[in-house]
């Protein structure tokens, strides 16, 4: 494990490496594919204590200034620390702003496109936030397509618009709300779930 500036995230060169050493640990040779599962990774770590918060008078500063990284040895966000907090309609803009500055980054280093990026943010935030509305309403600020959800044998789901394509690495399987599953399988796969 290592840490690192936010700021780090930004920085062509650096993120780069970051996705290329998460390509190498996956066996993922397509850039574009180890970018998009590189996101998919870290938007989880960096967006839940933030997205968790913002019901709260205080929120931690998601500002790429404000945090730290921990990295894992494959090159993903182990644990973000954050260095200070805001008011939660100042940590909304300081999310919007890191999220573009990092999404525009990595799509330029490694070819993935913007509105699948986006989409994985919208699906994280979907499976963050306390509630639907909370999950629409960020969206809504970060200019975002909206959460979508699915009600599969009394269990809410997300409905998936993005792809971490983690399938496409030989260490890994198709996920079972993966939206390029076939409508019927992932319905029963989803059921099963809901009943376990």
């Amino acid at each position: 494990m290592s840490e690192h500036a936010g700021t780090a995230l930004i920085r062509p060169e650096w993120l780069a490496d970051r996705v290329d050493d998460l390509g190498r640990a996956w066996e993922v040779t397509d850039r574009r594919v180890a970018g998009t599962l590189w996101w998919y990774m870290a938007a989880d770590t960096m967006l839940a204590d933030v997205v968790a918060a913002l019901d709260l008078d205080t929120t931690p500063d998601p500002a790429l200034e404000s945090i730290t990284l921990t990295l894992r040895s494959d090159g993903g966000v182990a644990a973000v620390h954050h260095h200070a907090n805001t008011k939660p309609d100042e940590a909304i803009d300081h999310l919007a702003r890191a999220v573009a500055a990092i999404v525009d980054t990595l799509a330029e280093v490694s070819g993935a496109g913007r509105a699948s990026l986006a989409a994985i943010t919208t699906d994280t935030i979907a499976s963050r936030a306390r509630t639907e509305s909370a999950a629409t309403d960020l969206a809504a600020r970060l200019a975002i397509p909206a959460p979508r959800y699915v009600d599969v044998a009394g269990r809410r789901f997300v409905r998936r618009a993005s792809c971490c394509l983690i399938y496409r690495s030989p260490r890994a399987g198709m996920c079972v709300s993966c939206p390029k599953r076939d409508p019927d399988e992932r319905a029963v796969l989803l059921a099963r779930m809901a009943a376990g």
